[in-house]
Parts: structure tokens; C-alpha cells; sequence
């Protein structure tokens, strides 16, 4: 659960990175996720995540040159919740050469057309 918080923190989801971190980058896993990472992996993930014909299985590479992190984002699978279409997405962050993140988020979109973690 905590990393489900930690992940939502870090894409934006209910709060924004300015009123989670005033002007900090978010730590993770004793790594740091910078800003500008958060910015990239939204961008990508809502790329992948939103689509109306979302692809189990596709994914998408992003990589950050401000910070060097880079990694990849794959939709695992694709269904309905109480109706709304929903997505399950891993987010892989490499750091460096010995550290890696992975997260396991589900995405809904509520009958408003937010995408949220139910």
C-alpha cells in the first residue's frame, strides 16, 4: 500500500508534486525520483493507460537526460471495474546499474472521465 501512496504522489494523482514536495524531489526505495522523472513518466504512462483501445502488453520506454533515470511502463492488463474500463500498469525506474523500482498501479476511469487509483 505504501508504494501504491509513494506512486501516487510521484504521478500526480490527487495531489500535486508542488503540494507533496514543495520544491523536493520524492524519495523512493533510498533513490531519488526527480521532478522532471515525475513529469516524463506521467507524460508516457498517461500516453499508455488512456487510450480507449489500450493494448495488454504494450509499453513504452522513457528516459530522463536531465537525471540520467530511465526505464519502461507496460500496461499488464486491460478490464472492467463496477463498470469502468481500468488498466493495470507496471512502471520500471533504473537509477543506476544496481537500482531498480517497480510499481504495480491500477488505473480506473470514473464515470467523470478521471483516471484515478481506486
Amino acid at each position: 500500500m505504501k508504494n501504491r501512496y509513494v506512486l501516487a504522489l510521484v504521478l500526480g494523482v490527487g495531489i500535486t508534486i508542488a503540494q507533496a514536495a514543495t520544491a523536493q524531489d520524492i524519495m523512493t526505495r533510498g533513490n531519488i525520483v526527480t521532478r522532471s522523472d515525475t513529469v516524463t513518466m506521467k507524460a508516457i504512462g498517461i500516453r499508455l493507460y488512456k487510450r480507449d483501445v489500450a493494448q495488454k502488453g504494450s509499453s513504452e520506454v522513457w528516459r530522463n537526460p536531465k537525471s540520467g533515470h530511465h526505464g519502461k511502463i507496460t500496461v499488464l492488463d486491460v478490464f472492467e471495474r463496477a463498470g469502468e474500463p481500468c488498466r493495470k500498469v507496471h512502471y520500471e525506474t533504473t537509477f543506476d546499474a544496481a537500482n531498480e523500482t517497480s510499481y504495480l498501479v491500477t488505473w480506473c476511469r470514473t464515470p467523470k472521465g478521471e483516471w484515478k487509483i481506486p
